[in-house]
């Protein structure tokens, strides 16, 4: 990396009071120039130059490449220093603070005190697993208690490290060093550099240096006089775990302010709060210039409240662009210098909008008085700008390593902030002035009261007050002049919109603005003029309309001020009235003629629908009743003393009876429903099965089905099995043995005669049907006899 020569042989120490560590160093470096300064390591290290540091800002640096070397020389232990010339309390560890009963100092200074010395003292409350929060609520119990104070070095009992302690006791203090039996954190602090460092002296002598100089060593190596013994800092720990020390320590600000000393309740805390309220207020900042260019009609007003817009988010950039930056710095203090643009930019805008504010926009001409005041703000901004030359505004003390926090104020500094506040009187008086013919009374308290708290605020921040002191100089303006503006467009002070009456007067409607005595402020062409009276028996209607006849009515609704008053003329809706009475009189006949004729075409089509429905019913069952005609015909024939062929005979009929009734009892099942369940189908079997007995015929069913059938397959399966049995009551005495069930997915209903069954023959119409239903016919070899079987194959529908 490129180093600046001029720093190469320096050496920057933190600028501690109790601290000789500079002095030792210019011993143990005599070529190097040693400086004490604040703790601003990086910047120091990007200048070529080395810096004193802890080792959480050693590891970050090295990890970073920001530095290439460390030289870790001393520690720095989180002690309780107890002042025996003005106390004899007994104090052993960090919770016997709150009950000593004694004030506790608290050493913040200088940078990284606050996150390390609040980390050792959470850690000895709350373990490894520290957050802060232990150490900051017992420190915020002191401090309710009064007896808490930060950096007041003559308290009885001191928060602070043990090389402070030391030096201390040197000096002359009667000071007992603790170490807390919780637990705390001892921390290492050393050189960092990007160049090697040549210690001129061995490592022995530069030893005695430190321990000379009241420091003690990383071994742990000291001056007995002035700290504990060894056994005592069996309770210190070196940390480990520098990213998690750096995370939590984040919020070491925070909870100093907030818990500890119960401020910034009201304003960001830290860093990372600074830049969310920037970016929260900017958003709502935003939202709010659209809102009011969408309620602006005045090209010049909206050009002017973009500008305020525009100069209010300059103003919040700037201050989040300056909280970025080292205080200490020349860009950091003409980013301040650069609040003065925008906020002095500020009334000049106000003023030029009170002014065009009732003016026609084709007659607005700049006056004199606003280009004067135009020019006071500029030379007062340019004064600001030039503030290193005569300091009017800011007195710095450059010599002082922290002028950028401890300044003064210059000789313009009360003209500037007076200068301000009174644009912004002037800008509500010319406002007023102007719209006192519509403003709205009880609105006018809101803009005030804004005033008035710009100026507290104003008188509060210069004169140190802590709720103004405390608080976000920038971010506290810019929510007061954004609500300060808001309140202006609520009182009415601002019309949001000047098109009113060209809108009225152009207007086909009947409309019209009155005030409380009946007249016109803004009225359309076809306004009808109403009297008082009329206009009071309105508004007590409202919002019921009031009749100024038959066909017109009027509403009047209160305003501030007068009445909004609009008329409707309904003749024509009376008209449109009769006309749809008219056509509902006539639908209605038309829709009874319509029900009828929908009655009639509805029996006319269930008749038809029932003819159709016997004319398939009979095509299905028209060749077994014809059968059954024949069969009846043929028993009548026969001679009374043939029982047995009568018997036979009979039972054959008695058969396909109780087929055709199950066949009916399925053909109206299949217009109702898709499928059958396989246990009625199993019935319906069983009756064929007990008449066919009759008949000689004995049966014996196995049935394995458990799922469901369509319903089709499941007719075909009665057909074929009824089939069947027709054949065998023709024959002799015959057994039969049927199966129903699943055999390698396909659905199968088997059956094996006891006899020859080459002598059956399959009708044509039970062929399609199977053919039809998906099913396949098999005929089976089986030595003496056939086996027939339908199969349905694997995957059709109706069962799974």
């Amino acid at each position: 990396m490129n180093l600046d020569p001029s720093e190469e042989k320096t050496v920057y120490c933190i600028d501690d009071q109790y601290s000789v560590y500079a002095e030792a160093v210019a011993q143990m470096l005599p070529d190097y120039t040693v400086i004490r300064a604040g703790n601003r390591a990086f910047d120091y290290l990007g200048r070529g130059a080395v810096a004193e540091v802890f080792a959480t800002q050693a590891f970050a640096a090295l990890e970073t490449g920001l530095a290439k070397y460390w030289y870790p020389q001393y520690t720095a232990t989180v002690v309780i220093a107890v002042d025996r010339d003005m106390t004899e309390v007994v104090i052993n560890s960090w919770s016997d603070l709150p009950g000593s009963g004694e004030m506790v100092g608290h050493i913040l200074v200088p940078h990284l005190n606050r996150e390390l010395t609040l980390a050792a003292v959470s850690y000895g409350l709350e373990g490894e697993a520290f957050t802060l929060k232990a150490a900051a609520k017992m420190l915020g119990e002191l401090n309710s208690l009064k007896r808490y104070s930060q950096n007041f070095y003559e308290a009885p009992l001191l928060i602070c490290y043990d090389y402070y302690a030391a030096q201390m006791i040197k000096g002359g203090r009667n000071l007992e060093v603790i170490v807390p039996k919780e637990g705390t954190f001892t921390y290492e602090k050393g050189l960092i550099s990007n160049v090697e460092l040549s210690f001129s002296r061995e490592v022995d002598s530069m030893e005695s240096i430190l321990l000379s100089s009241g420091f003690r060593l990383l071994d742990g190596r000291c001056d007995e006089k002035l700290y504990p013994g060894a056994e005592a800092y069996k309770n210190a720990m070196e940390i480990s775990d520098y990213s998690y020390l750096n995370a939590i320590s984040m919020n070491a600000t925070r909870l100093s302010r907030r818990i500890i000393l119960g401020t910034h309740w009201y304003t960001s805390s830290n860093g990372v709060e600074h830049m969310y309220f920037v970016l929260i207020f900017l958003v709502i900042l935003v939202i709010w210039i659209a809102s009011l260019m969408n309620r602006l009609a005045d090209n010049n007003k909206r050009k002017a409240f973009l500008c305020a817009g525009i100069l209010m988010l300059g103003w919040m950039l700037a201050r989040l662009i300056s909280y970025q930056l080292d205080v200490s710095t020349g860009v950091r203090r003409y980013i301040g210098y650069s609040y003065y643009l925008f906020r002095l930019s500020l009334p000049v805008v106000f003023v030029w909008l009170a002014h065009i504010i009732g003016r026609s926009e084709e007659k607005i001409i700049v006056p004199w008085w606003i280009k004067a005041f135009s020019a006071y703000m500029l030379t007062l901004i340019l004064i600001i700008f030039t503030n290193d030359l005569h300091s009017l505004q800011y007195v710095y003390d450059f010599s002082n390593p922290n002028w950028g926090n401890e300044y003064g104020n210059g000789l313009i500094y009360p003209l500037v902030n007076l200068s301000w506040q009174l644009s912004f009187v002037v800008v509500f008086i010319l406002l007023l002035v102007k719209s006192r013919t519509c403003i709205r009374k009880k609105g006018l308290l809101f803009p005030l009261v804004f005033i008035i708290l710009l100026a507290a605020y104003q008188y509060g921040y210069a004169n140190n007050i802590p709720i103004a002191r405390e608080s976000d100089w920038t971010m506290v303006h810019c929510v007061l002049i954004l609500l300060f503006t808001e309140s202006l467009v609520r009182a009415g002070m601002i019309p949001v919109n000047t098109k009113y009456k060209a809108l009225f007067a152009h207007s086909p409607l009947g409309m019209q603005i009155v005030d409380t005595k009946g007249e016109p402020v803004l009225s359309s062409g076809a306004a009808m003029k109403v009297n008082n009276k009329t206009i009071m028996n309105a508004a007590e209607s409202y919002p019921q309309p009031s009749y100024l006849s038959e066909a017109m009515m009027l509403f009047a609704a209160p305003l501030t001020g007068g009445f909004a008053l609009w008329q409707e003329d309904i003749s024509e809706i009376k008209i449109i009235q009769k006309e749809i009475e008219e056509s509902v009189n006539k639908l209605k006949a038309a829709t009874s003629l319509l029900a009828q004729e929908e009655k009639i075409k509805r029996s006319a089509q269930e008749e038809i629908e029932k003819t159709q429905l016997l004319a398939q019913l009979e095509a299905e069952i028209s060749e077994h009743t014809n059968t059954l005609a024949i069969m009846i015909e043929q028993i009548e024939q026969l001679d009374n003393t043939v029982d047995v062929d009568r018997t036979k005979g009979t039972a054959r009929i008695a058969l396909l009876l109780c087929y055709i009734k199950r066949r009916c009892n399925l053909f109206f099942k299949e217009r109702e429903a898709n499928i059958l369940q396989a246990n009625e189908l199993a019935i319906y079997l069983d009756e064929l099965s007990e008449i066919a007995e009759y008949s000689n015929v004995r049966i014996i069913i196995t049935n394995e089905l458990e799922i469901p059938l369509e319903i089709r397959r499941a007719t075909v399966i009665y057909d074929f099995f009824y089939s069947i049995i027709h054949w065998a009551a023709c024959q002799e005495s015959i057994n039969i043995i049927t199966h129903l069930g699943i055999e390698r997915g396909n659905l199968v209903i088997g059956m094996l005669p006891s006899v020859d069954a080459n002598s059956y023959q399959m009708e044509n119409t039970l062929e399609k049907s199977i053919a039809q239903a998906g099913g396949t016919y098999l005929i089976k070899d089986l030595d003496e006899t056939l086996g027939l079987s339908l199969l349905f194959s694997h995957g059709s529908e109706g069962y799974a």
